[in-house]
């Protein structure tokens, strides 16, 4: 039996990108991809979000944009708005007053139409929902918006944690990616001990809707070590999960054996400039 929290909303929000006709990543530093080495970009974060509606979208997106900023352009990590962001897609499907989710796809898109700000400019509260972003927001993120993204092919569920552990490695940055989320992962045992390992059969699960988040690391043990391979993932569920190494939580260890089952779609934020 499960115990799940009741007293705080996890909030999810994901609707699947369109594929026909996207972009490929293409790998440059990794020839075999079975080869990628190991990798852990969890602790470069400075902030923790805690997700109060159906943005999840732009809650992963945002913290790999600005990782993407910090490695690619050496800008140093700051807070990225979500709520302006999240009004321009609704606005573009003609809902502003619904919280109707989003998918990475169009996400990426406002990030190059429109650019990306820092939350300072356009706070990240409730009375905001449906507001206008603030003009100095605006002009803001106008200097800072996405010049390109891909979309990694995880439809090949064979070697599809090969691929992902291959784009970490070669890309070296937090990607977004989107899950068919099973509710025993808002479990309250997964959120104290920020581990999501067993496979359990799949039937059991009920799900709980997609949900997007930031993957940010991939571990399998070297020689002489032995445990189940994993990957890092960071929610955007505030006090959530285990602390990275500067003590913010929000971070899960996630079974490839799991990831191979619940991913739906993944990007590569190339650059911002």
């Amino acid at each position: 039996m499960f115990s799940f929290l009741s007293d705080v909303k996890y909030k999810t929000g994901l609707k699947l990108s369109p594929t026909v006709g996207r972009k490929h990543f293409q790998f440059r530093k990794i020839s075999n991809i079975k080869d990628a080495p190991n990798t852990d970009f969890t602790a470069r974060r400075s902030f923790v979000f805690h997700q109060q509606f159906s943005d999840c979208v732009f809650n992963a997106c945002g913290l790999c944009a600005v990782d993407v900023d910090f490695v690619k352009n050496g800008i140093p990590p700051y807070i990225p708005a979500r709520l302006a962001p999240y009004r321009e897609y609704r606005s573009r499907h003609n809902d502003i007053n619904e919280d109707t989710g989003a998918n990475g796809y169009e996400c990426c898109q406002v990030y190059q139409q429109i650019g990306l700000g820092p939350e300072s400019l356009d706070p990240y509260l409730p009375e905001r929902f449906t507001a206008e972003p603030f003009p100095e927001y605006l002009e803001a993120a106008k200097t800072n918006q996405l010049l390109d993204f891909k979309q990694l092919d995880v439809t090949d569920k064979g070697n599809v944690c090969d691929i992902l552990r291959a784009a970490l490695a070669d890309h070296g940055t937090m990607l977004p990616f989107g899950a068919s989320l099973p509710k025993a992962f808002m479990a309250q045992a997964v959120s104290n001990s920020g581990e999501f390992m067993s496979a359990w059969p799949w039937t059991w699960w009920s799900m709980a809707g997609g949900h997007e988040m930031a993957l940010a690391g991939s571990i399998r043990p070297l020689a002489g070590e032995s445990f189940e391979p994993y990957f890092l993932i960071v929610n955007s569920w505030g006090q959530w999960g285990k602390a990275d190494k500067n003590g913010l939580r929000g971070v899960c260890k996630v079974s490839e054996k799991i990831m191979q089952r619940w991913i739906l779609e993944a990007n590569v934020l190339t650059t911002m400039e």
